[in-house]
C-alpha cells in the first residue's frame, strides 16, 4: 500500500529552500589552509573568503608570531538571492617552524562583524631516506673541515630504483647561514645494479668561520596526481679561521709590467699588477702606490674567481722606481703563511731640453783703424766699406729681433688638441700645461681613462680656456 506523502514532501522542500536562503543571506566568512600538516621549509597559505558589500579584512602581519612573507588578493561577482554580490578572498603566506593554531580573525561584512574559526596545523619531522628505499636522496662533501677562504665540493645525489617508472624530480637549493653554494645546474647521470643515479655538483665557500648545518634539503618527485618529498641527510661543516690574522687563502702568482721603461718628461706610463691562480681573490685589498716626484693615478681592481688585476698610470718629473708589491696569504698547498713579491721596475724619464737664447753670441762689429795716409779714392773706399758694415749690423739686429719675437705656441697646441683621437692622447697633451682652467677637464679625462667613467669632453671648451689663459 502506497501512502500519500505529498504534503510532507512539500513541507520538506520549503524547509530546504528556507535553509538555503538563510545560509546564503548570512554570508559567513570562511577560513582555510592549503595544508594541515607541514615540514620544515614548507610555505603554508592561510585563506579568508567572504561575500557581500563593504568588506573590511583584518590587518595581518604575522600569524602566531610567524611573519607573513606574501599576500594575495582575488575578487569576483556572484548572485545571492537574485542580487549581485562581491566575493573577496585574501591569502596570507607564511613559514611556520612548529605546530600552531591559527587564531580566529574578525572582519566586517555589510557593516556586521564576523569571525573565522581557529585552525590547527601540525609540524611533521622529515623522514630521511635510507638504504633500500624506492627513492634515496643524499648530500656528500669531499671535506667536512676547511679554512675560511677555501672552497669544497658538495654532491647532491638522487637514486631511483630502475624498476620504477621515470618521474620528474626537482631538488631544493641548499641553504645555510654563512655558506655560499654555486652550481652549473647540470645533472650527471650514472647507474648502479639497482638504481638510476642523478648527481648535481656544488662548490661551497664560507664568509665566516664556525660550524654550519646543512639540513632539510629535499627532492620532490612528481606523480600524476600528487608529489612526494624525499629528504636528504643533514650535514655539518666546520670552517676554521685563517692563522696569524691572515685574510687571503689560495694558491697565487703575482706579476707586474709596464708598457715602457723610458718616457718623456710629463708623459704617462701604464703599470699593471696581475695576481693569478685560485683562492679568495675577493679578499685581496686594493693596493696603494706612492712614488716621490711622480703623479700616480690608479683604477679600481677587476676581480673574478681566477684573477685580480689593478692598473696605474704614472707621470714622473725625473727617473723613478716602481717599488715591489707583495701579497701575504695562507697557502693552499703548504697550509702555511706565504709571501710573494714583484720586482722593482726602474723607469727613465727623458728631460725636456730647452734651447737657450744665445745672449752672448754677438758679432764683433768693432773696426780697428790704423792711421795711414790715404788719398780721395782710398777714403771713398773705406767710407763705402764702413757704411756696408753698419748696414750689415743693422740687418743682423733686425733679423734677430724678428726671430726672438714670441711665436704663438697655442696655434700648434690647438691643432694637436683637435687631432687627438682619444681621451688618453688629450690627457697627455693637457697635463704638462700649468693652466688652472684645465683642472676640471683633466679630472674628467682621468676618470674616463682610469675609472671607466664616461664624461663628455668638449674640445671647443678646452681651446677657449687655453686662449683665455693667454
Amino acid at each position: 500500500m502506497i501512502k500519500k506523502t505529498s504534503g510532507n514532501f512539500k513541507s520538506l522542500q520549503i524547509l530546504i529552500f528556507f535553509l538555503l536562503l538563510t545560509t546564503e543571506g548570512l554570508a559567513l566568512s570562511v577560513a582555510s589552509v592549503n595544508k594541515s600538516t607541514f615540514y620544515t621549509g614548507d610555505v603554508v597559505s592561510f585563506n579568508i573568503t567572504t561575500s557581500g558589500d563593504n568588506i573590511v579584512f583584518p590587518k595581518i602581519d604575522a600569524i602566531s608570531g610567524v611573519p607573513i612573507s606574501g599576500t594575495e588578493y582575488s575578487q569576483s561577482r556572484i548572485v545571492i538571492n537574485g542580487q549581485l554580490k562581491n566575493k573577496l578572498s585574501r591569502t596570507y603566506h607564511f613559514k611556520p617552524l612548529k605546530s600552531l593554531t591559527i587564531p580566529a580573525y574578525e572582519l566586517s561584512v555589510n557593516g556586521k562583524k564576523e569571525k573565522t574559526k581557529p585552525i590547527k596545523i601540525t609540524f611533521k619531522k622529515p623522514i630521511q631516506s635510507k638504504s633500500g628505499d624506492d627513492y634515496i636522496f643524499q648530500i656528500k662533501a669531499d671535506k667536512k673541515t676547511f679554512f675560511l677562504g677555501n672552497e669544497i665540493n658538495l654532491k647532491a645525489i638522487f637514486k631511483q630504483k630502475k624498476s620504477l617508472p621515470v618521474r620528474k624530480v626537482t631538488f631544493s637549493i641548499p641553504k645555510a647561514k654563512h655558506l655560499l653554494f654555486k652550481t652549473n645546474g647540470k645533472f650527471i647521470q650514472s647507474s648502479s645494479k639497482k638504481y638510476t643515479i642523478h648527481t648535481l655538483n656544488y662548490t661551497v665557500k664560507a664568509d665566516d668561520f664556525g660550524r654550519f648545518a646543512i639540513s632539510n634539503i629535499v627532492a620532490v618527485v612528481t606523480f600524476p596526481n600528487r608529489q612526494k618529498k624525499i629528504y636528504a641527510n643533514n650535514l655539518t661543516l666546520e670552517v676554521k679561521p685563517l692563522p696569524a690574522k691572515l685574510t687571503v687563502f689560495g694558491d697565487f702568482k703575482i706579476s707586474a709590467s709596464v708598457d715602457k721603461t723610458k718616457v718623456a718628461q710629463f708623459k704617462a706610463i701604464n703599470f699593471v699588477l696581475d695576481i693569478n691562480g685560485s683562492g679568495s681573490f675577493e679578499d685581496i685589498e686594493k693596493f696603494e702606490l706612492n712614488i716621490p716626484n711622480a703623479t700616480v693615478y690608479d683604477s679600481n681592481p677587476t676581480v673574478n674567481d681566477k684573477r685580480y688585476q689593478q692598473k696605474f698610470a704614472i707621470i714622473g718629473q725625473q727617473d723613478f722606481v716602481i717599488p715591489a708589491f707583495e701579497l701575504v696569504f695562507f697557502d693552499k698547498s703548504t697550509q702555511n703563511k706565504k709571501t710573494i713579491r714583484t720586482k722593482p721596475i726602474k723607469v727613465q724619464v727623458i728631460q725636456q731640453v730647452k734651447t737657450p737664447v744665445a745672449a752672448n753670441n754677438k758679432q764683433d762689429t768693432s773696426i780697428k783703424i790704423t792711421p795711414i795716409k790715404i788719398n780721395y779714392q782710398t777714403y771713398a773706399f773705406y767710407l763705402y766699406l764702413l757704411l756696408a758694415l753698419f748696414a750689415g749690423v743693422a740687418m743682423t739686429t733686425i733679423i734677430r729681433r724678428l726671430k726672438s719675437r714670441k711665436i704663438p705656441k697655442d696655434i700648434d697646441l690647438i691643432k694637436q688638441i683637435k687631432r687627438s683621437a682619444n681621451d688618453k692622447m688629450l690627457f697627455d697633451l693637457l697635463l704638462p700645461l700649468d693652466f688652472p682652467a684645465l683642472e676640471s677637464f683633466l679630472k674628467k679625462l682621468e676618470a674616463n681613462i682610469y675609472k671607466g667613467e664616461k664624461h663628455k669632453i668638449n674640445k671647443k671648451d678646452i681651446i677657449r680656456a687655453i686662449k683665455a689663459n693667454d
